[in-house]
């Protein structure tokens, strides 16, 4: 009697542990009982949207499923509906499968090539309306149809354990996906001042050496193979289809999309962002005997950009401060080269100089013939000489027709290591 009476005097001089007690009674025996999250609902780690022949949406979306044996794997499975609007086609997709879906965990969202031609940031408005999905999620435009590559992308997880999201999604600063084009960097492209947006780009292929798929033969890429249009050097009687990332970005203007980028403009355009390393040089030198070419690894790459109006002139200096280190020395006809010869020169820098300058300026006329701000130039202007950028649009021209007017200057700071 005495110990319970204690109990209380202390009950009462804790006033916490009387509420920890009623939580204890109330709901504890609930969630013991209560079914764990990936049951109770649907774990979105990926969608996909287009639109059909009607104007409707189709919505797919790759979900967790948990494993019913020992093996504590997880296994995906593929949801399709359609709908007028992204959230009406969610909706659907609701009552479909029986459950909520969550879209907390999605790493990317693919968008059909039929829906880019639309306005994008109006057809995904569902999506950063509220917080559901989050603006770091990246946006990858599909080739071809979503559906498909989805199914391809579902045999090679649950095949090899190989994920889609490893592939195509940005993940760091050395990451050899292309750019980080997440949900964020979209709007903020389609609200900037030229109102480019620019995304990662992938398509399925029967080329092997463009793409990676579930066979034991084929998980390897080699981007640097010629691709053709119908597969090129698809295997006889081999309808299977491979994922093919080779670094293509979709340019998009104003929400719509435009082009997508040549491989060899897309990697050029990498020179003059601070947030990519690209992976590779390869520059043609005649500075060094028995040498044709120099393979570099690009070890780290800064830029810093100067913008200034000359005599009414844009002028822009870029300063790109470069680490790269030797990889392989290309020689077709001459013996192998010794590791001891000197092959840090002067000329060999002035090569790669020359050869990093060809690459921009490539870019730059891609840009300028194509009337596409690829390289995000006016928004360096607009950044760096707002009132001066301003009056010159005042004047009339266009956006788009400002780069014809930009004389480029860039410095080169390079180290060998």
């Amino acid at each position: 009697m005495h110990d319970i009476k204690t109990f209380f005097k202390r009950i009462y001089r804790e006033p916490m542990l009387l509420v920890f007690g009623l939580i204890c009674v109330t709901l504890l025996p609930t969630a013991i009982n209560l079914r764990s999250l990936s049951f109770r609902s649907g774990i979105v780690v990926a969608m996909g949207v287009d639109i059909n022949e009607d104007g409707n949406y189709i919505l797919d979306a790759m979900i967790t499923i948990p494993s019913i044996d020992d093996s504590l794997s997880e296994n995906n499975k593929l949801l399709t509906s359609t709908g007028i609007s992204f959230i009406d086609a969610l909706s659907n997709m609701n009552v479909i499968f029986g459950k909520t879906l969550k879209l907390g965990h999605i790493r990317y969202i693919m968008v059909g090539y039929k829906i880019s031609q639309k306005n994008l940031a109006l057809a995904i408005d569902g999506i950063i309306r509220t917080n559901k999905v989050r603006d770091s999620v990246q946006l990858i435009v599909c080739e071809d149809e979503v559906h498909d590559v989805f199914n391809v992308a579902i045999e090679l997880k649950n095949k090899t354990g190989i994920k889609l999201s490893d592939i195509i999604c940005h993940l760091e600063e050395s990451s050899t996906t292309t750019l980080d084009s997440n949900v964020d960097s979209f709007y903020k492209g389609y609200f900037s001042v030229s109102g480019i947006s620019r995304l990662n780009s992938i398509s399925l292929t029967n080329d092997y050496l463009q793409g990676i798929s579930i066979s034991n033969d084929s998980l390897s890429v080699n981007t640097g193979g010629n691709n053709t249009e119908n597969g090129g050097n698809a295997l006889d009687g081999d309808s299977k289809k491979y994922i093919s990332n080779i670094g293509r970005i979709a340019v998009f203007k104003n929400g719509v999309i435009q082009e997508i980028l040549p491989k060899d403009i897309s990697f050029a355009t990498y020179w003059l962002d601070s947030s990519y390393i690209p992976q590779k040089l390869i520059v043609e030198t005649a500075s060094v005997d028995n040498v044709d070419a120099i393979c570099f690894e690009v070890l780290s790459k800064s830029v810093k950009f100067e913008s200034f109006f000359l005599h009414g002139v844009p002028m822009l200096c870029t300063k790109i401060n470069l680490t790269i280190d030797i990889d392989e020395i290309i020689n077709r006809e001459s013996g192998v080269v010794s590791k001891n010869q000197n092959l840090v020169k002067n000329g060999v820098k002035s090569d790669i100089g020359r050869e990093i300058r060809k690459l921009v300026g490539n870019a730059l006329n891609y840009s300028k013939s194509n009337k596409l701000d690829i390289m995000n130039i006016n928004e360096i202007f607009y950044l760096l000489n707002n009132r001066e950028y301003m009056e010159y649009l005042q004047t009339g021209v266009l956006s788009e027709d400002f780069l014809d007017d930009v004389q480029l200057n860039i410095d080169l700071n390079i180290k060998i290591v």
